[in-house]
């Protein structure tokens, strides 16, 4: 059992701060998070696509990391990654299966809002059409495109801070 924050809300009633507790109605509720961050992991543990940037060489050395494709060779899998535990997320950056992401708050805006953090102008032909491609496959996915303001991306980010626990405590 994990000495969090979040555990110590719900079986001790100890308080969360307001922003926590925003932050966890909208990661339960209009955020979707809890569709694949769930479970005693806040994981799924399944495969899913998130369009976030490659940064790197990628799995095949040329810039394009396909994902679980690369293992399986079945077009269903192109662009889908593990689904990432959550717990001690705000001390495990960078984020993304490439590590692309320096910051969880532009991690969270890059699952909602893909385009946000990229200049399509400054990318090659070649480039463009791997992010439409993410993109297309994000979209079959069961939650895509949620619109989040900057304040609610801070409030997810003050309710995953309650997922923290020192290590040392577990031995």
């Amino acid at each position: 059992m994990r000495d969090t924050k979040l555990h110590k809300f719900v079986f001790d009633g100890e308080d969360l701060t307001e922003s926590e507790l925003a932050g966890g109605l909208l990661f339960y509720g209009r955020g979707q998070c809890a569709t694949c961050h769930s479970g005693p992991y806040f994981s799924d543990l399944d495969f899913h696509a998130i369009p976030f940037a490659q940064f790197g060489f990628g799995f095949n050395g040329f810039g394009i990391d396909y994902g679980r494709y690369n293992f399986t060779q079945d077009p269903g899998d192109l662009y889908t990654f593990r689904t990432p535990p959550l717990f001690n997320v705000t001390k495990t950056a960078p984020y993304s299966h490439s590590g692309a992401e320096p910051d969880l708050a532009m991690a969270i805006r890059a699952h909602v809002d893909p385009l946000a953090g990229i200049d399509t102008s400054a990318l090659s032909p070649l480039d463009r059409t791997e992010i439409y491609q993410r993109i297309a496959r994000w979209a079959q996915e069961p939650v895509y495109s949620v619109e989040l303001s900057a304040q609610e991306i801070s409030e997810i980010v003050d309710f995953l801070s309650t997922l923290d626990f020192d290590p040392e405590d577990e031995r």
